[in-house]
């Protein structure tokens, strides 16, 4: 049987450990620059000008979306403008590509300079791109990561026995990491799920209520005065920046129903909450099959396997492991998405039955959103894996295909609180 993990992790539907030595415990983000986030992607670049001018985003403490905010308003652009692959975390220092027109740019001197958007954004000048940056172009991510507070005279063997464990198992379970739920309030999933189900009035007290122990205490108390239907109150001590909590405070002051308050909201928000439920849902699949004892690595009746070398796909017949060029793709489910077969499928419905939801329900014509399934692989690898110590702290680094999260790989090798590494 595998390990049980840790509780806040079982709450974003992450149930098991795949390796069974004990972590090294210990803490990471003491720094911004104990968390190292670079980019890499396909596109080739020029050094003769074209439509779009490719810089190196540079950025520490803030999010990638505050970021471009940032460089749209010193450009006098619109954000949509500025093209990018990936959403990094404001918690780390990262280094990302974007695109911006070259039409934007005439009146500005950028080919020989680092551009300063402010103390915690700056670009640099790489070339010129036919086509922008946008997530098609992403490889992947390189991550360099200290961890403190390791206990020295075992984390080498901790740390070898675990990597023979992973190549054992073929990869690690392509869980959606912490930072997709929410790392000091991981309720995207809940709303999400509220949202699914139709019950408009929980996935509003959702977004405005419950509130939680690691969050600011202002905050808090304004959640609890919303929880007492003091919505005026709440709304006074709501900090700014939280603005649809504070927008849906305003309008239940005005008496507005809960359908109509999320009518309301933008469509991406609420679109953010469902795909974090979808998201839960595909983890508690790997849970279920973690449940069952089915190694990371090995295939059941009726899952699809795809073969990266060949780029063919087919429905399995029996229990084998995969080669090495093989992944297994699994639903993250929604409306139109391709299922298995099978075991594999009584695994994904006996998911979907505990929750009480189905594909067709991603489909919500009350507030015209569809969401679509996907299907997402697994296991992932992890590729030039290295650690050194330095001092009273080691040092992983690794890099990952794009869509996998490097927290859910430091999760089996430290076995601790996800608050001491997300």
């Amino acid at each position: 049987m595998y390990l049980k993990a840790h509780e806040l992790e079982r709450y974003i539907g992450i149930k098991f450990y795949t390796t069974r030595t004990p972590g090294i415990n210990g803490k990471t983000r003491i720094r911004l620059s104990d968390f190292i986030v670079e980019e890499e992607i396909t596109i080739q670049l020029s050094k003769e000008r074209s439509n779009y001018c490719i810089f190196l985003l540079e950025k520490s403490g803030v999010d990638t979306l505050e970021a471009i905010r940032s460089i749209a308003k010193k450009l006098k652009a619109h954000e949509k403008s500025i093209g990018y692959a990936g959403l990094k975390d404001a918690s780390a220092i990262t280094k990302q590509f974007v695109s911006i027109p070259s039409s934007l740019l005439v009146n500005l001197n950028y080919t020989d300079q680092v551009i300063v958007i402010n103390d915690k954004v700056k670009l640099k000048f790489l070339g010129y791109s036919h086509t922008p940056i946008s997530l098609g172009v992403l490889r992947g991510n390189r991550f360099t990561i200290r961890v403190y507070d390791v206990d020295l005279t075992t984390v080498e063997d901790r740390i070898k026995s675990i990597l023979r464990e992973l190549e054992f198992n073929g990869g690690i379970p392509s869980f959606f990491g912490h930072q997709r739920f929410g790392t000091r309030r991981p309720n995207t999933h809940i709303i999400g799920k509220y949202l699914v189900l139709r019950l408009w009035d929980k996935a509003v007290h959702e977004i405005i209520g419950h509130p939680y122990p690691y969050e600011h205490e202002r905050v808090r108390e304004a959640r609890i005065l919303a929880e007492e239907g003091r919505y005026r109150e709440a709304l006074k001590l709501m900090p700014r920046k939280f603005w649809y909590e504070r927008k849906i405070l305003k309008l239940l002051n005005e008496g507005y129903k809960p359908l109509n308050i999320l009518k309301r909201l933008p469509h991406d928000i609420l679109k953010f909450f469902i795909q974090a439920y979808q998201a839960y849902l595909y983890n508690l699949i790997l849970s279920k099959r973690l449940e069952y004892e089915i190694k990371p690595n090995e295939v059941v009746e009726g899952d699809i396997v795809f073969n990266v070398k060949t780029r063919s796909t087919r429905y399995e017949a029996k229990s084998r492991e995969i080669s090495h060029d093989e992944v297994i793709l699994l639903p993250v489910p929604g409306c139109n998405v391709s299922t298995p077969k099978s075991f594999s499928l009584d695994i994904v419905n006996e998911v979907l039955n505990e929750e009480g939801v189905n594909f067709s329900m991603f489909k919500i014509k009350e507030l015209g959103i569809t969401l679509y399934g996907t299907l997402r692989y697994t296991p992932f690898k992890v590729y030039d894996f290295t650690y050194n110590l330095e001092g009273e702290s080691i040092v992983f680094s690794f890099r990952l295909d794009k869509g996998m999260y490097a927290t859910v790989v430091l999760r089996e090798f430290m076995k601790c609180s996800p608050l001491y590494f997300t």
